[in-house]
């Protein structure tokens, strides 16, 4: 885990490269995975479920992942 100092510079340089303090850290939770879901993005990297959500459908958007099938279970 990241030191909360380290964490502070990755959510400065996000939101300076990428226009948000979150998406830097959401790309690299989904890099490591075959699915992810919005509740699970923000669960991981402390974040608002709606914000993880936004997050997964710009990368949806950009063609960089595509939407599950259906919901979790």
């Amino acid at each position: 885990m990241a030191s909360p100092k380290s964490d502070e510079r990755i959510r400065v340089a996000s939101r300076a490269l990428f226009g948000s303090s979150a998406r830097l850290r959401a790309a690299a939770y989904v890099a490591r995975r075959d699915q992810v879901y919005a509740r699970e993005v923000a669960r991981a990297i402390g974040i608002a479920e709606n914000e993880a959500g936004r997050e997964l459908k710009r990368f949806s958007d950009a063609g960089l992942m595509t939407p599950p099938a259906g919901p979790p279970g």
